[in-house]
C-alpha cells in the first residue's frame, strides 16, 4: 500500500516537472533580494487558486451527479472512453 502511494506519487512529481518545471525557468531572474515576492510569489498563488476553484467546481458538479444518480453511468462511460485513446 504505501509503495503504491510512493510509485503514484512519484509519478505525479514528473508530470510536475514537465509541465510547471518549465514555467516557472521562464520567470525572469533578477538579482534584487525581493524577485521572489515579485514573480513567484503571484505565480504560485495563481496556480493555488486555480486549482482549489477547479476541485470545487468538480466536487460541486460530482455531488449533482451523485444525487441524481448519473454517477455510475458517467463513470462507466468516461473510463471506457479513457481506455478507447
Amino acid at each position: 500500500m504505501i509503495l503504491s502511494a510512493f510509485l503514484w506519487g512519484f509519478a505525479g512529481s514528473l508530470h510536475c516537472v514537465g509541465m510547471c518545471g518549465p514555467l516557472v525557468l521562464l520567470l525572469e531572474k533578477k538579482t534584487s533580494a525581493n524577485a521572489w515576492v515579485q514573480l513567484r510569489l503571484p505565480y504560485h498563488l495563481g496556480k493555488l487558486i486555480t486549482y482549489t476553484s477547479m476541485g470545487i467546481i468538480t466536487g460541486l458538479i460530482g455531488s449533482v451527479i451523485n444525487i441524481s444518480g448519473f454517477q455510475q453511468v458517467i463513470s462507466i462511460s468516461i473510463g471506457s472512453f479513457m481506455i478507447l485513446l
